[in-house]
This record gives structure tokens, sequence and C-alpha cells, in this order.
């Protein structure tokens, strides 16, 4: 499962479009802001990639980070910022609260789709996603 939190419903489509053409089998849950995001990623099943905006009204991006970041059962979630802002501000910020990776939001579709290849090619064809505390304990 690939979790998207954005508050912009036509993006998260476009978002979720992308990843379907380029062969994402993986099921893709969206999140229209941060408290649902975070309530459902300390809750339920972990995703293999959380992709994160940033810039969101009510729980900012920053503190979705933190929150998941802070937490042992989240800490190992891939998240990768997904925002329009390439400040550098925001850049230092996400990578300091431990972003695995900040990517800036390209302008149109085809942009997507070569994001898409490439986050799916990384995070989900060669990345080996960290044991969940519970199989760690389990295998101790």
């Amino acid at each position: 499962m690939i979790a998207i939190v954005e508050d912009d419903d036509a993006l998260a489509e476009l978002l979720s479009e992308a990843l379907g053409e380029v062969g994402v089998a993986e099921g893709r849950v969206r999140y229209g802001d941060g408290a649902e995001a975070l309530a459902a990623l300390q809750h339920g099943p972990a995703p293999r990639l959380v992709l994160l905006d940033w810039n969101m009204p009510g729980l900012h991006g920053r503190d979705v980070l933190a929150a998941l970041k802070a937490d042992p059962a989240t800490r190992g979630l891939p998240v990768v910022v997904l925002t329009s802002s390439g400040d550098v501000g925001d850049v230092g910020e996400a990578y300091a609260l431990h972003a695995n990776g900040y990517v800036v939001k390209p302008p149109a579709f085809a942009g997507l789709v070569v994001l898409a290849r490439t986050l799916r090619e990384f995070w989900l064809d060669a990345v080996v996603p960290a044991p969940s505390p519970a199989s760690s304990e389990e295998t101790r």
C-alpha cells in the first residue's frame, strides 16, 4: 500500500493515476489532511511508502512527519515529502525531522509520471522495507 497524504483532490487523483500508469500494483490510500493520515498511519496497516504534502491546512506536514518519526511503531516508514515548496528552509526542516526524501511536485502530468516511475523503481522495486517493530522482536 502507498499512502498519499495530499489535501488537493485533483493532485491526489493525478498522482494516483500516474502511479497506476507506471505499473504500481500496490493499493493506494489517500488521506486528505494531516490529522486523518496520522491517525490511520499510527493505528492501521503500514504502507510501503508515504507521500506527504508539506503545506497542508490544519495539521501541517512537518507535524505529521515529526510524529511518525518519533513513534517507534512508525519510525521506519519511508516518508517522502512531495510538495510545491522548494524553499531551502522547508527542505532542511524536512530532513532534520528525518524525511527519507524531499521532492518538489512537477508542474505537469508527464513529470508526475516520471516521478511515479522513479518512486516505483527505488522505493517499491529496489528497497528492502524496514521490519515492523513487532517482527523485529520476533526474530530476537
